[in-house]
């Protein structure tokens, strides 16, 4: 996660690891707080491939690249589980 170093200036480099630092701790606290217990051990990498790949097509009609995804997930109700877990939380801060 941190060996990437885009930039040649140490304030950019310092920033990018500081913001993969803060979503790494993000990830983590979803993961202890809203994930049952089977899948907390799930890596990143999973939980993204779970949550954002779906199946899909390219076509090309009338000129226009048009991409066609599936009407279904096989993980679905993983996220539905998911969001509904992270609703039920309460908030940390009230007004």
């Amino acid at each position: 996660m941190y060996h990437k170093t885009n930039s040649h200036t140490f304030t950019a480099n310092a920033a990018r690891a500081t913001i993969s630092g803060i979503a790494y701790n993000l990830i983590a606290l979803m993961k202890l707080m809203a994930l049952p217990k089977e899948q907390r051990n799930t890596t990143i990498s999973t939980l993204r491939f779970q949550s954002f790949h779906v199946a899909g097509k390219l076509a090309r009609h009338a000129g226009k690249i048009i991409i066609h995804l599936a009407q279904s997930n096989v993980f679905s109700q993983q996220i539905e589980a998911l969001l509904a877990n992270i609703h039920t939380l309460s908030p940390l801060v009230t007004n």
